[in-house]
């Protein structure tokens, strides 16, 4: 089950200016020209200008791609999944995917930015991160569009 903000918020960070609690988002930036970047740089991922203001990213996107992972480091529950993430804003980013009971993940599914609890089996304290959870609806496959 996907913890609440208010169930993590007494968490650290498993690294800082990547997301804001209030309200729960990533981070990023956006240069001169309009490409955005993810995480928050001091320059462009696209065309390196230094000239970026940081900005929310949306709370959404559709799922690249995809694998289950069955190995892990000791501590580290498996099988989990990790995925591509396609944002509105262009960013693709890397992320655990959180899936829901009765829905299947598939390439070109929406899904939401949920928080998530990063723990290392109890050497170290929980961490406060994020995932991504498959939303309840399907996409039309015809309306699919690839980057």
């Amino acid at each position: 089950m996907t913890p609440s903000v208010d169930d993590v918020a007494e968490l650290e960070p498993f690294r800082e200016g990547v997301f804001d609690l209030d309200p729960f988002g990533l981070r990023g930036v956006r240069c001169a020209v309009g490409h955005y970047t993810f995480p928050v740089r001091t320059f462009c991922g696209t065309c390196k200008s230094e000239l970026v203001e940081p900005v929310p990213l949306s709370g959404g996107g559709v799922l690249h791609t995809f694998t289950v992972v069955r190995q892990a480091p000791p501590g580290v529950s498996v099988p989990y999944l990790l995925g591509y993430v396609d944002l509105p804003e262009g960013c693709r980013l890397m992320a655990r995917i959180e899936p829901r009971p009765g829905v299947e993940p598939a390439i070109g599914a929406p899904v939401d930015l949920v928080p998530a609890i990063f723990s290392d089996g109890g050497s170290s304290a929980d961490r406060l991160g994020f995932a991504f959870a498959i939303r309840n609806e399907h996409p039309d496959p015809k309306e699919r569009h690839d980057a």
